[in-house]
């Protein structure tokens, strides 16, 4: 029985090589992700376009999310993939942009004190913050 070779006598390289890249491709997973999302309430209402950053307390970059109208968001770890690393987490939440003053008090963002745990799959969180009569004393660029 004949077997056919390529004209240079040796396998086709450039085939093996092609699906040795689809192979790794398919097993590379990247780091475990939770689904995250939930509400975020001061005082018993909404917070509207309110930041969330999710900073693991190990290695790992943080998921950031954003409030809509109703004080709801769902967290992002890149534009490609929802959710969030699956751990321990600090959480911070502000409302401070160039044209609109923090809303939130320190302990929820500089100065958070705000921890959870993300688990993988589906995750609610919601967070009920109280202002405790804080303010800011600041403006958008001070």
């Amino acid at each position: 029985m004949k077997t056919e070779r390529s004209t240079s006598g040796r396998p086709h390289w450039a085939g093996i090589v092609v699906v040795a890249l689809i192979l790794a491709a398919c097993a590379a997973s990247g780091p475990e992700l939770g689904s995250v999302s939930g509400t975020v309430k001061m005082d018993g209402k909404p917070v509207p376009n309110a930041q969330l950053t999710f900073e693991p307390e190990g290695p790992g970059r943080a998921a950031t999310g954003l409030t809509n109208e109703a004080g709801q968001y769902a967290m992002e770890y890149t534009p490609e993939s929802a959710g969030a690393l699956v751990g321990p987490v600090l959480v911070r939440i502000s409302t401070l942009t160039t044209d609109h003053p923090e809303t939130i008090p320190p302990k929820y963002n500089l100065k958070s004190e705000l921890k959870r745990t993300v688990e993988s799959g589906k995750n609610v969180i919601d967070f009920d913050l109280e202002s405790g009569g804080w303010t800011s004393k600041k403006k958008p660029g001070e």
